[in-house]
């Protein structure tokens, strides 16, 4: 099938493209290892032995770690609030105890305690030289870049400056590694040294610096409360003092000296209205009595029937006796007659009861209209007493109010002095009981193994980021790679089909029995070859460019010199004579003619004397024992072009279709001159040569588009010089990689 080269890719490749694109090929992977391998090898191999020599020269350092609890339980041993609450249980607070254990002030306080300025660890050997370089950033370890720079002006003494101690308690945290044990409330703190015991020793002090700056921290905050409660308290004291005593002064100054800040009238106006209210009562009983009696008086009622005359003892007593002598009176009229002497005298008897009754009676009304009387005067009189009274109680009263004022004032005074004289109190006591909210569960111990450097991980990862490395940067030179490889990249980056893949033939394989075979006659010296297959399979792929009108005449090219057509031209027409076509081979590259050096021994006429009319067709073609007839150049000319797109080369070349069935014409590179563009009109086929692992991308897509060949006359691209067993990374490659893989059934012996 023939591929217009100007023409856009067609759909069967945009879609290969794109199923390319969607996934990695794992294969493709492998065969960029198979192919860079070398390159990988080399980069690990220096990488690991960097790595051994870091691990030989770096000094061991040790962790030694430590496990503090973050105790959230507060020891309640009395019933007083402290100044400094305990831990929170948000993660922010855990955070900022972790923050805390790794300050500088934990860093200080360790530092002066074991006097860290003076360990050698922490000073620079200045071996001096390169050596002395290397040394000191291997021993280094972990510590940061600045650690060396940071502490080299450090004396060995404790009068160290501000910025002294800061370099040196920055050098010191960067060997401290504070981290959370997963969700616990646990701790736990590492320190790095070169030597276990120093690690350990010091790990168990950043702990114990710890727990005592949580000691230090409490004591100071209450210690800071106390302070300020007890300026506080004698601003309260004197405040409590002068309120009472304005109280005091007020009370005397206003009389007020009555229970509760009263008046010495509230007293009186209490009691008189208590009596006030009891005269009332005792006038309006009287009025009472004195109506009811008024009542039955007038109505000439029995004086016996009024309620304080019934009352009385005396009336009860005659009424009494008047009803002894009754009966008297009534058993004697029984026995005597009425008017009988001694039921007379009973009967005078009971008469004279009868008025004693009523003077008694009478007494009793007069009684109770004296009584009214005094009660109703009592009444007036209390009234009038107290309308007196509040009127000198009225300016009492105000001054009541403002007393009150003032002795609120003073229990407030009092309220808030008595409470900030018992959390003083509480306070004072919290100066003596500290305890802290974290404890140490597991003591640091000096480690048996080294932290630093890890050999076996070490290794490992530089085993594995070195290969990364290595296979990361022969990814990278392989998507640089500008040349040809498979004959998909043929057909995907140029849109035109590939004929064949030639292997590449090495100096042993031109060896054949002793004897040097040339290039050119391979394919008569070794048939069975791959190279002589895939020969055949360029001639099959020419014929199958155009079905209709096989190419007659096929013009060999390249887009650059060196790439090989002259042995595939060679070749190519030595095996169509073999199949019985009349074959003529033309040398066309005028400038310089290598394949006429190739097939002549004597040099003769030839292509530049036979278009002169120096000499006629039979005497400047040379038939060789191939059964090739070959038309050399007899000479180099410089004007190539105007010879080759000259009538007389089209007449000739006319007369020459007359007589061979196929013609293979080897002209110049495409892209140094111009003799191959001129002859794209007189011949029936191109083929482009282009050599495999070498010729540039955009040399060869610059050479068709020169070529400007039409579509129907191109027959495709030829990938020369193939190295066989580098292509079996490349992937399947056509039948090249079949032939070698079971040279056997060609009934070859290549290997």
């Amino acid at each position: 099938m023939n591929v217009n080269p100007i023409a856009p890719q067609s759909y069967q490749a945009d879609q290969f493209q794109a199923d390319e694109g969607m996934s990695i090929d794992p294969r493709e992977i492998l065969r960029i290892f198979q192919r860079r391998w070398k390159l990988i090898a080399g980069i690990v191999t220096i990488g690991l032995g960097i790595t051994l020599t870091y691990l030989l020269l770096a000094t061991p350092l040790f962790t030694a770690t430590t496990e503090i609890l973050l105790d959230l339980r507060k020891d309640q041993i009395v019933d007083t609030e402290a100044v400094l609450s305990g831990l929170g249980s948000d993660a922010a607070a855990f955070a900022s105890e972790i923050k805390l254990m790794s300050s500088s002030a934990v860093g200080e306080r360790v530092i002066k305690k074991l006097k860290l300025y003076n360990d050698p660890e922490y000073t620079v050997t200045k071996s001096g030289g390169l050596f002395g370089v290397l040394q000191s950033l291997i021993s280094g370890g972990k510590e940061p870049e600045d650690t060396e720079a940071a502490i080299e002006d450090v004396p060995v003494n404790a009068g160290l400056t501000e910025v002294q101690m800061d370099r040196l308690t920055r050098a010191f945290l960067s060997r401290v590694k504070v981290k959370r044990l997963g969700r616990t409330y646990i701790v736990s703190v590492s320190y790095t040294s070169s030597s276990p015991n120093s690690a350990a020793r010091v790990t168990n002090e950043i702990a114990d610096a710890y727990l005592v700056d949580q000691l230090e921290a409490k004591y100071q905050a209450t210690k800071r409360a106390n302070t300020w409660l007890q300026g506080r308290l004698a601003e309260l004291q004197t405040k409590v003092q002068e309120s009472e005593r304005a109280v005091e002064l007020y009370r005397v100054d206003n009389n007020l000296v009555g229970p509760k800040g009263q008046s010495p009238y509230d007293a009186q106006l209490t009691k008189l209205n208590e009596q006030l209210i009891l005269g009332r009562v005792k006038m309006n009983e009287n009025l009472d009595k004195l109506k009811q009696a008024r009542r039955v008086m007038k109505a000439k009622g029995k004086l016996s029937s009024i309620d304080a005359v019934a009352q009385s003892d005396v009336v009860a007593k005659l009424r009494g006796q008047m009803a002894v002598v009754a009966q008297q009176e009534a058993e004697l009229i029984t026995r005597f007659t009425p008017a009988h002497p001694k039921v007379i005298n009973k009967r005078g008897e009971r008469k004279d009861l009868e008025r004693q009754i009523e003077r008694e009676a009478n007494r009793i009304i007069e009684n109770l209209e004296n009584d009214h009387k005094f009660s109703r005067r009592r009444v007036a009189s209390l009234e009038q007493s107290l309308t007196q009274l509040k009127q000198k109680t009225s300016g009492a009263r105000s001054a009541s109010i403002r007393l009150r004022e003032l002795e609120r004032e003073a229990n407030a005074n009092r309220t808030i002095y008595e409470a900030f004289l018992g959390r003083f109190k509480e306070t004072s006591q919290q100066e003596t009981l500290r305890t802290a909210n974290s404890r140490v569960i597991a003591k640091a111990l000096p480690p048996t193994f080294a932290s630093h450097p890890k050999k076996k991980r070490t290794l490992l990862l530089a085993l594995i980021g070195f290969a990364a490395l290595g296979f990361g940067l022969a990814y990278l030179l392989e998507q640089m790679d500008n040349s040809f490889k498979t004959s998909s990249q043929i057909e995907e980056i140029l849109n035109v089909a590939h004929l064949t893949s030639i292997p590449k033939l090495l100096a042993a394989d031109l060896n054949i029995d002793g004897n040097k075979v040339p290039i050119n006659r391979y394919i008569l010296a070794k048939p069975l070859s791959s190279y002589a297959e895939a020969i055949r399979n360029l001639k099959v792929g020419i014929e199958l460019s155009n079905i209709d009108r096989p190419p007659q005449v096929i013009l060999i090219t390249s887009a650059l010199p060196n790439e090989g057509k002259s042995a595939i031209a060679s070749n190519l027409a030595q095996h169509v004579a073999q199949v019985g076509a009349r074959t003529l081979l033309i040398d066309g590259d005028l400038r310089n003619p290598s394949l006429t050096a190739n097939w002549i021994t004597e040099p003769g006429p030839g292509l530049v004397d036979l278009l002169g009319n120096r000499v006629n067709k039979e005497q400047a073609i040379v038939h060789d024992s191939s059964g090739v007839d070959f038309l050399q150049t007899s000479h180099v000319a410089q004007n190539s072009a105007e010879i080759l797109g000259s009538s007389s080369f089209k007449k000739v070349l006319l007369d020459l279709r007359q007589i061979y069935n196929v013609i293979i014409i080897d002209t110049s590179p495409v892209m140094p001159v111009i003799d191959a563009k001129v002859l794209v009109d007189s011949v029936d086929s191109v083929v482009l040569t282009v050599k495999w692992d070498e010729t540039a991308r955009d040399i060869v897509r610059d050479a068709i588009k020169s070529l400007n060949v039409p579509h129907e006359k191109f027959a495709g691209v030829v990938l020369n010089a193939m190295d066989m067993k580098r292509m079996s990374h490349y992937g399947s490659y056509g039948y090249g990689k079949y032939y070698s893989k079971y040279p056997h059934y060609y009934g070859s012996t290549e290997s």
